[in-house]
């Protein structure tokens, strides 16, 4: 995002967080973080982005709770406030995130400005979606949002979470196990590819061994351990 804000800029030096200043072949430089982190975001897994409302409601408390489940569970999770979040910094995140978790805005305010955007970016192929209850006076009903985003053909990620009454701790506890449940759904996938990948090296690994080899196996009180050898007793 930063880099694509510069982009227009005449860069003469970079003053790095961590090394010396680069003074000379700016232009180079850039371009190496640019392909760098690419590739970096190209293997980080699923991640979401949690969009909340500040000095609204209860949208602060529960959008802690709902992506503390989520980062529980190994997904990286990129929260903006919907107060403030312009929208370059929506057409960015929309393209690294998987799911969109969205908590409800104030009617006719700039927070449902930027909801709109996020809807206008959505993408049926790329995203799923959760609607979260702010629990703010006037806001944009949960249902609401649910129906926009199911016309646009996008497919809920979980069911939305709403509040009946006060937030307690019950109900924090409530927005933690969904995130939570979501996000081991999101990490299922890549661990069966892991999981796959593993047993495919194993196998090629074998293929190679010789036929005067043998793989001993033994098992004790639950517990399993295999090894190669190359002569038996």
């Amino acid at each position: 995002t930063a880099l694509k804000k510069i982009a227009d800029f005449n860069i003469k030096e970079i003053a790095t967080g961590h090394g010396p200043m680069l003074t000379e072949s700016t232009i180079e430089w850039m371009e190496k973080y640019k392909s760098w982190s690419e590739k970096a975001l190209e293997k980080q897994g699923p991640s979401a982005a949690l969009f909340w409302v500040s000095g609204f409601g209860s949208s602060e408390r529960l959008a802690q709770a709902f992506a503390h489940g989520l980062t529980s569970s190994g997904v990286k999770v990129e929260m903006h406030d919907l107060n403030a979040v312009d929208s370059f910094e929506i057409t960015e995140c929309l393209a690294r995130s998987n799911v969109l978790s969205i908590c409800t805005p104030p009617l006719e305010s700039n927070a449902a400005n930027a909801v709109a955007n996020i809807f206008a970016g959505a993408s049926p192929k790329h995203h799923k979606f959760v609607v979260l209850d702010s629990c703010g006076e006037g806001q944009q009903p949960v249902a609401l949002l649910v129906n926009k985003l199911a016309e646009q053909g996008i497919e809920e990620a979980a069911r939305p979470m709403t509040v009946e009454g006060k937030v307690t701790m019950q109900v924090l506890q409530g927005f933690e196990e969904t995130g939570l449940k979501l996000g081991k759904s999101l990490t299922q996938k890549d661990k069966a590819t892991a999981a796959k990948k593993t047993d495919k090296d194993l196998s090629k690994a074998l293929g190679r061994i010789g036929s005067s080899l043998n793989v001993v196996t033994a098992s004790k009180l639950g517990f399993r351990h295999a090894m190669v050898a190359s002569w038996l007793t």
